[in-house]
C-alpha cells in the first residue's frame, strides 16, 4: 500500500507536537502562568485563549489524530478502519475542546464508577480463563497486561476520589479549604500520576513481550 509510507512520519510528527507542547514546553511556560498575575497576559501572546495556549491546548486532539492515522497506515489498516480511528480521534479531541461546562452529577459519577468497576472485573475474568491456553512468553504479555490494567483502575478510583468525594473532593473547594486539606489533594495527584504511568509501562511491556512472542513463532 503506497500510504503506508505516510505513517511513520505522521506518527512521529504527532508525537513531536504531544511531546514539544504539552510536555517539554510546560517546564517553561507553566512556570510563568504560574508565578504571574491574569490579567497582566491581557493583550499579549501569554494570555488565556492566545496563539501559546491554543498551541498548547491543541497538542493533545491534534497530535492524538496524527499519531492515530499514522499508526493505522503504518500497520496497513483498511482504509474504513483508518477513517473511523480518525473520526473517533477527531471526536474525542472536540469533546475535550468544545463540551460545555457541566454541573456535578453524583449519580454520574456513581454509573460510571461502577461501569468501569465492572469492565474491569470482566477483562480480568476473561484474561484468567484465556490465560491458561497461552504459552509461557505470551503467559507474560498477559500478566504485564493485567498489571496495566491493574495501574489504570487504581488510578481511576483515585481520580474519582479526588474529584466527587463527598467529604471534600475538587467539587467541593470550600470543604477542602476548612478542612486545610490541599497539601493532601497534591499527595493525590502525584499518586494518580504515578498510577497512570505504571500503567502505560506495564502496557508497553505487555506489547513488547507480546510482539517479541509473535516474532519467535515466526522463525
Amino acid at each position: 500500500m503506497k500510504a503506508t509510507r505516510f505513517g511513520p512520519p505522521l506518527f512521529w510528527l504527532g508525537s513531536a507536537y504531544i511531546f514539544g507542547a504539552s510536555w517539554l514546553a510546560m517546564w517553561w511556560i507553566a512556570p510563568v502562568w504560574r508565578n504571574t498575575p491574569p490579567e497582566q497576559f491581557e493583550g499579549t501572546v501569554w494570555a488565556f485563549g492566545g496563539p501559546i495556549f491554543m498551541s498548547i491546548a491543541l497538542s493533545v486532539p491534534v497530535g492524538t489524530l496524527l499519531i492515530v492515522i499514522g499508526a493505522m497506515l503504518y500497520g496497513r489498516a483498511e482504509h474504513l478502519r483508518v477513517a473511523v480511528f480518525a473520526v473517533g480521534a477527531v471526536v474525542l479531541g472536540l469533546s475535550m475542546l468544545l463540551v460545555p461546562t457541566l454541573d456535578y452529577y453524583p449519580a454520574g459519577f456513581g454509573i460510571l464508577g461502577g461501569l468501569i468497576t465492572v469492565l474491569f472485573l470482566a477483562a480480568l475474568w476473561i484474561r484468567a480463563r484465556n490465560r491458561r491456553h497461552l504459552k509461557p512468553m505470551a503467559k507474560t504479555a498477559s500478566d504485564l497486561q493485567m498489571a496495566s490494567y491493574i495501574m489504570f483502575f487504581v488510578a481511576a478510583s483515585m481520580t474519582c476520589s479526588a474529584l466527587g468525594n463527598p467529604f471534600g473532593g475538587l467539587f467541593f473547594p470550600e470543604k477542602i479549604v476548612q478542612a486545610a486539606a490541599l497539601p493532601w489533594y497534591y499527595s493525590m495527584g502525584t499518586k494518580i500520576a504515578a498510577f497512570f504511568a505504571l500503567g502505560f509501562l506495564f502496557n508497553f511491556l505487555s506489547q513488547y513481550v507480546s510482539y517479541r512472542h509473535r516474532a519467535n513463532q515466526a522463525r
